[in-house]
């Protein structure tokens, strides 16, 4: 969900600035790892969340 205050254009024009960086940030590493055996990864590991005790 985005920006309740921002319009949708606005929210639209920020995925697509969004995109376009990760678009720059996987280009700029394959450029670095070439010639590599394995390519860069395109995700991020998720988060760690701590397990709520559900037995209060």
């Amino acid at each position: 969900m985005g920006d309740p205050r921002k319009t949708r254009n606005e929210q639209e024009r920020d995925k697509a600035e969004k995109k376009q960086h990760q678009d720059e940030l996987l280009d700029e590493a394959l450029e670095e790892s070439f010639p590599a055996s394995d390519p860069p990864s395109q995700t991020q590991p998720t988060p760690k969340h701590k397990k709520e005790n559900k037995d209060r």
